[in-house]
């Protein structure tokens, strides 16, 4: 198994799409759940409102009887396999399906997933983690519908691609945090671009409707996750607006009131530090805003299942040695 240091994630560039990334317009017929300039533009709004951040690449040589249990995870991710063959999860339907060499598997954040490999099969994948939260708050792969296997030509740069990303991760050259940024645009873009009838937005929700109207909002929590102070007032404070209201905007975006997404932002963050950064827990629950550690781990395992420890010790292939 191929195991690298880990980054510090606050040196990642957060990245909106270039122009270049425009051509999602192609063919009408072919954009994601629909067709018109009104979805176009309303898609490509979601894709400029994203702020992509790669973390890890790593690459694995899985032995017979490899598994990644069920776990839920406050990052995206995919899976790319090289070699082998199993089964995978992602999310309760349509239950454990098959995957084969050349395969893409898509992971959101905070869906349940597992993949384990094939009786007898040694298994090559790379994992490649980011987070791509849209406007702050839902994550891209949940706003567009990505599925969650895609196999064939639209993912065949997706093979060179995660092993240049492990490659860059390793020996991080100069440049090296752009370079998986373009990497990481460049698989998901592949599958929108190539066939992204297989995408499938969740048209009409008052969640998507909102997403601009709370951006604010969600931009300036962002900003101060690391304030034990931040609370719920605080924000309607800023936008000048009740508390009410604030509420009224906010579960339907992101499913929770304002005191609850603060809350499940700062583990989040949380998380990718844990997995990403030599920090301590302590450390790590101070940068987040919680004075209280044995309430940082409560609220932790609420969101998460497991102890921070736990979480940090989690891993995509087999264990060391």
């Amino acid at each position: 198994m191929i195991a690298y240091s880990k980054p510090n994630p606050s040196a990642f560039p957060r990245a909106r799409p270039t122009p270049g990334l425009r051509t999602l317009a192609g063919n009408p017929d072919r954009r994601p759940g629909g067709s018109g300039p009104d979805t176009k533009e309303k898609y490509q709004c979601w894709l400029d409102g994203t702020e992509l951040v790669p973390l890890s690449a790593r690459y694995y040589e899985c032995p017979p009887g490899w598994t990644v249990a069920p776990r839920v995870l406050n990052d995206c991710m995919w899976f790319w396999i090289e070699a082998g063959h199993g089964h995978y999860q992602v999310g309760p339907d349509p239950g454990p399906q098959p995957f084969r060499p050349g395969d893409l598997i898509l992971v959101p954040r905070g869906v349940r997933h597992c993949i384990a490999a094939g009786q007898g099969q040694q298994v090559r994948q790379v994992s490649v983690h980011f987070q791509a939260p849209v406007f702050g708050a839902v994550d891209l792969l949940s706003v567009l519908g990505f599925p969650a296997r895609v196999s064939g030509a639209c993912v065949a740069s997706a093979g060179p691609a995660s092993l240049r990303l492990t490659q860059t991760f390793g020996d991080r050259p100069l440049g090296w945090k752009q370079s998986m940024l373009v990497e990481v645009w460049s698989v998901l873009l592949a599958v929108l671009q190539k066939q992204p009838e297989l995408c499938k937005p969740i048209e009409g929700a008052p969640r998507f409707r909102y997403l601009a109207r709370v951006q604010p909002a969600l931009e300036w929590i962002a900003t101060r996750l690391s304030d034990p102070a931040l609370s719920s007032a605080q924000v309607a404070g800023r936008l000048g607006v009740s508390s009410v209201y604030l509420r009224k905007l906010f579960k339907p975006v992101t499913g929770l009131g304002p005191a609850l997404y603060i809350q499940r932002r700062r583990i989040e963050q949380a998380s990718m530090l844990l997995r990403h950064t030599p920090l301590s827990v302590k450390e790590v629950a101070a940068h987040v805003g919680f004075e209280n550690l044995p309430f940082f781990f409560r609220c932790f395992k609420r969101w998460t299942g497991l102890t921070p420890e736990d979480y940090r010790t989690g891993s995509d292939g087999p264990s060391p040695g």
